[in-house]
């Protein structure tokens, strides 16, 4: 679980100099559009790369070739599909929405574009997951980086010839485009460096005794949809809706900056889970609060430390960073920067998953995301950018709260020898 990061990693590439050539009206705006478009592409999308990587794997492993490739070829027509009924809905509604959210004139071709954007990228997912199976993490690691810089030269390009939000989009699907047509042509090579024949050949009658074990997959990684427009989308297009496309640029300033402080303990979890994992079913639940009390006494405190820097130093670095048309981001960032407060059960994930309670996080994520889009509803109307921040909060408090009693629950009792092998 990763949460809040409003921002894609390229995009950060570009923060903080877009924030402040672009000004805080179109910066809004170009929120609220990558907001729209990611909320329809998600409740349409499929999170095709866990079941490409597990069902690819398996079938490689065991030298089954027509299935292996039938199932690459399944997933790349369910994005393609997918993605060309997202871009014909988005682009019929482009109207309607522009002037629902966006309301600035050209926000029906910004929204078009967008979602041109999200279609010329669709299959990248899938590409990834294939080189992720034949372990070339460094190809994978290379394309990143090489689309980064490209997304960087051609937004200061793109705002260097005053092209404004557009420009910014169509960089970003220039960039996009190119690292989607990569990544397919290093997949392709390692497929054809393993099978003989293409994916594109495949019969996908060989899945028909798989099929329905891999749509229940498909449909429930769609589980966690809710969070994600939640936590990505919800926001800015609520906040669209009932305020202006400022109030959207500043806020959206403040949700950028407080991620930082997720962002830095994103690689904890990644390397705590397998530890959690492996020290929970070996040695049941004790062992493991253990660790969790020893590591939250580390993460408590630089919390502290991080939170009391954002709240000493923001005040007077926003304004010299991104320009004094940000200033009323400064309130609104002391409000969201305390949604880091989620780090303290930054454990409570591995630990249910590792006690097999993946049912209990799910029920706890939607309950957390219904109350922050009340929230939104509510507390928007009647105070802008704040409602926005205050319902963002609710969001993580929420979830911290349900999630620790949850969690230390398990951790507090000890099932006993049987039932822990049993785990």
């Amino acid at each position: 679980i990763a949460f809040g990061e409003p921002l894609s990693k390229k995009q950060a590439v570009q923060f903080p100099l877009v924030t402040r050539l672009l000004g805080v009206e179109s910066y809004g705006a170009w929120g609220i559009v990558i907001s729209w478009v990611g909320l329809i592409g998600q409740i349409l999308a499929f999170r095709l790369w866990e079941t490409v990587i597990k069902y690819f794997s398996e079938f490689t492993a065991a030298d089954d070739e027509a299935r292996a490739l039938a199932i690459i070829k399944l997933c790349l027509g369910i994005d393609f599909c997918v993605g060309l009924v997202t871009f014909l809905l988005i682009s019929l509604s482009a109207g309607w929405a522009a002037t629902l959210v966006v309301k600035r004139p050209d926000g029906a071709d910004l929204l078009r574009l967008e979602a041109f954007h999200l279609l010329l990228t669709m299959t990248m997912s899938v590409w990834v997951a294939i080189l992720r199976v034949f372990d070339r993490f460094r190809a994978i690691s290379v394309m990143n980086v090489v689309s980064a810089v490209l997304l960087f030269v051609l937004s200061l390009i793109a705002l260097a010839a005053g092209a404004g939000v557009a420009g910014l989009i169509l960089a970003a699907t220039l960039a996009g485009l190119c690292q989607t047509l990569a990544l397919a042509v290093l997949a392709g090579r390692a497929l054809r460096s393993r099978f003989n024949r293409h994916w594109f050949t495949a019969d996908l009658s060989v899945l028909k005794d798989r099929r329905r074990e891999i749509w229940v997959m498909l449909l429930s990684m769609n589980i966690d949809t809710l969070r994600k427009i939640a936590l990505n989308n919800a926001d800015m297009v609520v906040l669209g809706w009932f305020a202006t496309p400022a109030h959207v640029g500043v806020y959206r300033l403040a949700k950028t900056l407080s991620s930082y402080v997720s962002r830095l303990t994103n690689p904890i979890y990644d390397t705590l889970y397998p530890e959690v994992a492996r020290l929970y079913a070996a040695e049941g639940p004790a062992p493991v609060g253990v660790l969790v009390r020893r590591l939250m006494r580390g993460v408590m405190a630089g919390l502290v430390v991080l939170v009391a820097g954002a709240y000493l130093f923001s005040g007077w670095l926003i304004p010299i960073l991104f320009g004094p048309e940000y200033i009323s981001a400064i309130p609104l960032f002391y409000i969201v920067v305390l949604s880091n407060v989620w780090v303290v059960c930054i454990w409570a994930p591995s630990v249910l998953l590792s006690a097999g309670l993946a049912k209990q996080l799910t029920v706890i994520n939607t309950i957390s995301s219904l109350a922050m889009i009340a929230l939104l509803l509510i507390l928007v109307p009647l105070w802008k950018s704040t409602g926005a921040a205050i319902a963002l909060v609710g969001f993580y408090g929420i979830w911290t709260v349900i999630t620790y009693i949850t969690a230390r629950e398990v951790i507090a009792s000890d099932p006993g020898p049987i039932r822990r092998n049993a785990l």
